[in-house]
């Protein structure tokens, strides 16, 4: 047990003079609540004026519109109208009426009227009368080219035929005492979508002869272009402008991207940008709204927004454009920067006194602790003896010290246990004359003794990393990593399939660094170790025991094969004497029986005879 200080003064103690300078936390919510109180005196300034500047720029959208409905009217009973109808109606092609005026003549006198209109409104991009007949054939066409804005009178052999687009059936079927006015689309023309993209927003009028018959209408189209550039030039650099369709297309964005998506099949409404705005975008009845709206979920970055709705066509009372103003909420904090610095100035010296309080306070905790924090480095580094800290404080630092020692004394004891119990392993290992490998479960070697190193030729540090593939030859390389799936896989029980080589002392060949194939006997074991496993092996050369082997069996053919000659010996040896033998024993019976009879001449004869 450690022994106990007295504690004179505490961590607790000391920190609890520290708490004197909990002033300076009621200086910052004091400080944060002055902050908040401004910051939402910004805001609701801020959402005035964008709510003011949505209403003047509603104003100035309205305007060039009424302005195109009363030019309009007044192009529609022009003379030169009434005298084309006429000069069409004539078999002899000549107004009855203003005799010596032709149709062609009236055409030219309409083109006049129709560029000194373009030239006074430069944000007119055309001006047109297109009649009914030969499929809504335009008669006379006026345009402002792009980029020059010169004027340009269209040749007869380059009008075209309108009666397909929807703007034409859509006018021939209107009231002849209203003016229409067209969805805010992108221009066609010959066919296909005017490229640089161009907005424009038609205004038309029926014409109708002295019979109510539909003769055609007088067309006029807007750019838009220059009515949202005006807008532009109004906008302060700090508020961001959206305009759209009643349907929530946008016509006007700050990626233009996203605009006019209906006509490029790529459609994307203000109800996506700002689910939030859904509600106040469908009711109707409400002319303009202020609040703020969220783009991110979750919601963090929000907006000042003030959407007004500007019902620009008087036969159709509820169609609007949608005008919508928003501010972010760091751009309406940044203008209070400068107020917010000067508080935070003060806050600042407030804190200073703050920490020189807590500093001086503190001192004498700190200095304690950091001669512990140099003992503690000094023994990572190393250095065991220089853990004691002289003049210890009476106090939980103190204890932290005695424990710290008490600690450092019980690492030291299993430090050299571990360090004797590796040493004595490592003797065992470097001492056996047996090679030693340990690989883990994927077959790569972890450690190798010195006799392994002898045996297949590598240094320990070309062994260890290495596949155990690396010290078999083929077939056995090929198909040792089957072998060890066999026991990663929970489901391949080796041990109750007869496959387990565990245990078992197994014959094979072993590969040599110079590429020789030598032969070597294994046996394997296996060690669970934080649910990992390793494969211990001990693998002896046997080549001279082969060699002995392969001496021993050739020793054994060559003596076999030596009884076999001695066998064919003693039979030729045998054969050939049998018949002599026989040949004496003939002789002897005969000379006997001679003998025994006393006949000499007989006995010479038999003798002469063999």
């Amino acid at each position: 047990m450690f022994k106990r200080f007295h504690i004179k003064l505490g961590i607790s103690s000391k920190i609890a003079i520290l708490v004197c300078s909990i002033a300076v936390l009621s200086v910052v919510l004091t400080s944060s609540w002055v902050f908040y109180k401004l910051d939402q005196i910004m805001i609701r300034e801020s959402q005035q004026r964008i709510e003011h500047d949505a209403h003047v720029l509603s104003e100035r959208i309205e305007a060039p519109i009424r302005s195109m409905c009363e030019d309009v009217a007044f192009l529609h009973d022009t003379p030169p109208i009434s005298g084309i109808i006429r000069t069409l109606k004539s078999e002899s092609g000549i107004d009855p009426i203003d005799n010596g005026s032709t149709f062609e003549l009236w055409k030219k006198r309409l083109a006049v009227i129709f560029s000194g209109m373009i030239q006074a409104k430069p944000y007119y991009r055309q001006i047109r009368v297109i009649g009914v007949a030969n499929n809504g054939r335009e008669i006379v066409r006026v345009d402002r080219l792009y980029p020059s804005n010169e004027l340009q009178v269209i040749d007869d052999e380059m009008l075209q035929e309108k009666g397909h687009r929807t703007f034409f059936q859509d006018i021939i079927k209107f009231p002849a005492d209203q003016i229409y006015l067209s969805e805010i689309n992108l221009n066609w023309d010959y066919g296909k979508i005017t490229i640089p993209h161009l907005p424009v927003l038609r205004a038309a009028k029926r014409i109708v002869d002295d019979q109510g018959n539909t003769f055609g209408f007088i067309i006029i189209n807007m750019d838009m272009r220059y009515a949202f550039k005006l807008l532009h030039s109004d906008l302060r650099d700090d508020v961001t402008m959206m305009m759209t369709n009643k349907r929530g297309d946008f016509l006007l964005h700050p990626e233009p991207s996203k605009t006019f998506g209906f006509d490029l099949n790529q459609p994307y409404l203000i109800q996506s940008e700002f689910p939030d705005i859904t509600k106040q975008f469908s009711e109707i009845k409400k002319t303009h709204w202020s609040g703020f709206l969220n783009q991110d979920q979750p919601k963090k970055n929000w907006v000042a927004a003030s959407l007004h709705k500007i019902y620009f066509d008087s036969s159709k009372p509820d169609r609007f454009l949608g005008l919508l103003l928003t501010m972010p909420r760091e751009e309406i904090l940044e203008s209070f920067r400068p107020v917010h610095q000067q508080i935070f100035g003060v806050l600042f010296l407030l804190l200073l006194v703050a920490v020189s309080i807590g500093l001086f306070y503190s001192r004498s905790l700190i200095r304690p602790l950091m001669q512990i924090i140099e003992a503690i480095d000094s023994y990572g580094k190393g250095n065991t003896r220089s853990i004691h800290v002289a003049n210890a404080p009476a106090d939980e630092t103190g204890i932290l010290l005695q424990a710290f020692q008490h600690m450092v004394f019980q690492v030291e004891k299993r430090n050299n246990e571990l360090r004797f119990s590796e040493a004595r392993n490592r003797a065992v290992l470097e001492a056996a004359a047996d090679s030693i490998l340990t690989i883990d479960e994927m077959g790569v070697i972890q450690s190798a003794n010195t006799a392994t190193q002898d045996l297949f030729g590598y240094e320990a540090n070309e062994l260890v990393g290495q596949r155990i593939e690396t010290l078999m030859p083929s077939p056995h390389r090929e198909m040792h990593d089957s072998y060890l799936a066999k026991y990663r896989t929970p489901s391949i029980s080796t041990e109750q399939s007869g496959e387990s080589v565990l245990g078992r002392i197994r014959e094979i060949s072993g590969l040599h660094k110079d590429g020789r194939v030598f032969p070597i006997e294994l046996s394997v074991s296996r060690t669970w170790i934080n649910q990992k496993q390793l494969f211990t092996g001990i693998i002896r050369d046997v080549t001279e025991r082969k060699e002995a082997e392969a001496r021993l069996i050739a020793k054994n053919i060559e003596l076999e094969q030596k009884n076999k000659e001695a066998e064919q010996f003693t039979y030729s040896v045998s054969h050939d004497l049998k018949s002599p033998l026989v040949s004496c024993t003939g002789l002897l019976s005969l000379l006997w029986e001679d003998m025994e009879d006393g006949d000499m001449d007989g006995v010479r004869k038999s003798a002469k005879t063999y």
